[in-house]
């Protein structure tokens, strides 16, 4: 959450700034390299108070007070966290500059992403509810470490003109993020009872990744509340005059030299490592599509709309379904094991999972599931858990205007899903019996059911895929893909 702080730091030569930051000239030719040596010594050295800048130490960074009041599918509980300590937010990775910052002027938004390898907090807690049906309450001292911490941030800001100078004024940000894992210790629980305080910490550390997806807007709403006003603390004591050389030219030196989807990696088809890099910057990619990127053609994917869709069946399942007004979550999250280009042979093969695809649409069904009729109309959900998936995506070369473009053509696609489970609502009318009846034999043999609709899931995932490949590559030729 410091990125932008340290961008701001490296790029100034303003006296009000602390002298043992490196500073760059936007005449130089190698600004960019510049900066993001600048970002990172930055970094480091914000492990004391800088009080002229409002900036903060980081190591540990102080927190008197933060509360949450969670209600969710798997948590029922209000929790107070007091005189917290964080470790780690110095230590961020900043890997390549055009990946961790972007700043527009014309929109008035900063962008960034960076990973933390590790944050430790040290808290007073005082906690009282249910996670996942199981009673937790107490008062104590708590521990909780998050590894490989993945976070994007998106902050709209205003300008504000005091004394003939431009100062930002934030009002509201988006955060997103999750790290490989997170462990928790909670002492104290249930008055000291030992073996129960250990049973509840270990099924906190089972149902970590559960338990972060229902917590996280909760949790992450706080950390939007300490970065809003870390930012306007240090907006109210350094002008954007005084922030960037030349005044406002930087930010259109800045503009000009960042595309627009800049913050996705880039790789050299020369490297050796070539498909480690791909890999990488494909995962990285996947992680940020979380809001639209209208300038490659890329819509947001938390969630994906999809207007229309129908599935048949053959065997047991002897229906069509038609699904309208879609929203699909957790693309986005899928966990890559393989992304390979093969320009000899114009194959693109793709291997990974999603830990957990929900569809959510209106569906209308009429004919039979496993020799039961079945007839309805409303809102369903359909939810698929650990799906693995492996594709071959198959391209043409196109050349335009001296450049080469993809274009996928054909496509192989293969998926299972660990679990899948069903809720359709207003079966039969509205007959309750019956609905539930229907949707217990759905989930009781979902293998079956699903093996008999896979192939039209199948081509709702090729129909998707394709479409955003093909809308990414007719605007992002090869040579601007790749180095």
């Amino acid at each position: 959450m410091k990125l932008v702080f340290l961008v701001f730091v490296s790029i100034a030569v303003a006296t009000k700034l602390p002298p043992n930051f490196k500073k760059c000239n936007r005449t130089e030719p190698d600004l960019e390299k510049c900066v993001l040596e600048a970002a990172r010594d930055g970094l480091k050295q914000l492990t004391r108070t800088y009080k002229k800048i409002r900036l903060p130490n980081l190591e540990p960074l102080d927190v008197v007070e933060l509360s949450a009041r969670v209600e969710t599918r798997l948590i029922h509980f209000s929790e107070t966290l007091r005189n917290c300590k964080f470790w780690g937010l110095s230590r961020s990775v900043l890997e390549k500059f055009d990946e961790i910052f972007r700043f527009n002027l014309d929109e008035k938004v900063i962008k960034s992403q960076f990973i933390v390898p590790e944050v430790r907090t040290k808290c007073s807690y005082q906690i009282d509810g249910t996670i996942m049906s199981v009673p937790i309450r107490g008062k104590g001292n708590s521990s909780i470490i998050f590894k490989h911490f993945n976070v994007t941030l998106y902050v709209p800001y205003d300008e504000i003109t005091k004394r003939n100078k431009t100062y930002g004024h934030v009002t509201s940000c988006e955060i997103d993020g999750k790290p490989e894992s997170i462990h928790f210790q909670l002492d104290n629980l249930f008055n000291g009872d030992e073996e129960a305080g250990k049973r509840v910490n270990q099924l906190l550390n089972d149902n970590w990744s559960e338990l972060y997806d229902d917590i996280k807007d909760d949790y992450l709403k706080m950390g939007k509340q300490m970065l809003i006003q870390l930012l306007n603390g240090f907006f109210s004591k350094l002008s954007l005059e005084e922030a960037f050389v030349f005044g406002k030219n930087i930010y259109l030196r800045l503009i000009i030299m960042i595309p627009q989807a800049s913050n996705f990696q880039k790789c050299n088809r020369k490297q050796a490592d070539l498909k480690q890099c791909v890999i990488k910057a494909a995962q990285d990619a996947i992680y940020q599509l979380t809001h639209p990127y209208n300038e490659v053609n890329i819509p947001n994917l938390n969630p994906f709309e999809l207007k229309g869709a129908t599935v048949g069946g053959g065997g047991a399942v002897a229906v069509e379904q038609r699904f309208t007004d879609c929203k699909l979550q957790g693309f986005n999250k899928m966990k890559l094991d393989k992304f390979e280009f093969d320009f000899d042979k114009k194959v693109l093969d793709v291997v990974g999972t999603f830990p957990e695809i929900v569809k959510k649409c209106t569906y209308e069904v009429d004919g039979q599931v496993l020799l039961l009729p079945v007839t309805g109309k409303g809102p369903s959900e359909i939810i698929l858990t650990k799906v693995d998936v492996t594709s071959k995506l198959y391209f043409e070369e196109i050349k335009k205007r001296n450049k080469t473009f993809i274009k996928i053509v054909r496509s192989d696609i293969d998926m299972n899903p660990g679990h899948v489970s069903y809720k359709f609502d207003n079966l039969f009318n509205g007959d309750k019996v019956l609905g539930d009846n229907i949707n217990q034999v759905l989930n009781d043999n979902w293998k079956e059911v699903f093996e008999d609709v896979k192939s039209g899931y199948i081509e709702i995932i090729k129909t998707i895929v394709t479409s955003l490949l093909n809308n990414f590559f007719s605007k992002v030729s090869i040579e601007e893909a790749f180095d």
